[in-house]
């Protein structure tokens, strides 16, 4: 039997070593310990597994069996963390782990989408403008921010594409079709003064095809977009007709003759602009493609596209014409930055393209806090 001085050793021992933070389950257990014993029953302490008698040797192993514990529960724990989050998103654990062993894995897709012969409705149809010789740069669009599209999603990524006097370029461009299936030709030829009848191109394409569209992004092939920024951005957004993008305004017409964005007084008589975004990249809600067609059929057609589509047209219909700094034309100063950017001209080239998909995938560990 276990007499009061010998509780008194135990709580002398069991407490002497500073363990502030289990002060008191040690208490208990100490008490329950000397209760059982008292009884016949033998010793029981959770965790601890102090004998009948304790002293400073049975004391010290115990708090080693507390420490393998917590050890053990804690990875357990952290475990199941990883391979919960693993299933639910396996691209942003596969970039952690990356990350953290310092290895670069080679390119695979997420998806791989095949979109549908006769698709009726999207969420959002990704329009992406591209000259017919820079399949390079929608090498590297497909490579990176494109894998976030997929009929899965009700999403897709189209390039948009002129007619090309070089046949080679056109046979090339039906072999990039057939393997991709995410190049819609236009039928037109492109040139610097159709940027407007480009765009026009490609609303009636979607309407030819009897596709509807909640939002479209029309971007340039060297932007770089971060859709999962988009979208976060679009679920606080409560107008239902809107363009959005990087707002230009008070931009006056160029009337240097001299200049490749010479404006005559016959093609703009106003001295300046109206309100406009970007054209390397913005956003708008699909409701707006049919209104912009009619509108386009009562207007003198301007040639300059963003003025024109998200200065002039959007005006006449009485749109809303949204600024976001997400969207910029020149590349983050900061580190910290690139995973905040929505769209950004700033990628010309593929190895451009992929680095910024990199620190935007696997940001410096400085910036997750």
């Amino acid at each position: 039997m276990i007499m009061p001085d010998h509780y008194a050793h135990c709580s002398s021992t069991c407490f002497s070593q500073g363990w502030n933070q289990f002060v008191n389950e040690v208490r208990i257990s100490c008490k329950l310990n000397s209760r059982l014993t008292a009884e016949g029953k033998g010793s029981f302490l959770p965790w601890f597994r102090i004998g009948t008698f304790p002293n400073e040797e049975t004391t010290m192993t115990s708090y080693r069996h507390l420490r393998r514990r917590l050890l053990l529960l804690s990875f357990i724990t952290v475990s199941a963390f990883a391979v919960f989050s693993y299933i639910s998103s396996p691209p942003q654990m596969v970039t952690i782990w990356n990350k953290l062993t310092k290895q670069r894995l080679d390119w695979k897709p997420r998806i791989f989408k095949q979109p549908p012969a006769d698709p009726k409705f999207w969420v959002l149809m990704a329009a992406v403008y591209s000259l017919p010789e820079e399949t390079i740069m929608r090498k590297a669009v497909r490579e990176t921010w494109g894998q976030y599209l997929s009929t899965a999603s009700k999403s897709q990524l189209l390039f948009f594409i002129g007619q090309s006097n070089d046949k080679s370029i056109n046979d090339k461009l039906l072999e990039e079709e057939k393997i991709y299936q995410d190049i819609a030709r236009l039928d037109f030829i492109d040139s610097f003064k159709n940027q407007s009848l480009r765009s026009i191109k490609i609303f009636q394409w979607i309407v030819d095809k009897g596709i509807q569209v909640q939002f479209l992004l029309r971007a340039d092939v060297k932007a770089f977009v971060n859709i999962p920024k988009m979208v976060d951005l679009v679920k606080g957004i409560r107008t239902k007709r809107y363009m959005l993008g990087q707002v230009t305004e008070k931009t006056v017409p160029d009337r240097d003759k001299k200049s490749a964005w010479y404006v005559s007084t016959d093609e703009y008589a106003e001295k300046e602009y109206p309100r406009y975004l970007q054209s390397y990249g913005y956003l708008m809600t699909g409701n707006l493609i049919e209104t912009l067609l009619e509108t386009d059929k009562l207007e003198k057609r301007f040639w300059i596209e963003d003025v024109y589509i998200t200065g002039i047209l959007a005006k006449k219909i009485n749109v809303a014409v949204i600024h976001t700094n997400h969207f910029t034309n020149s590349k983050p100063e900061k580190k910290c930055d690139y995973p905040r950017v929505i769209v950004c001209l700033c990628t010309p080239t593929y190895d451009a393209m992929k680095d910024f998909y990199a620190k935007v995938e696997m940001p410096d560990e400085s910036c997750m806090f």
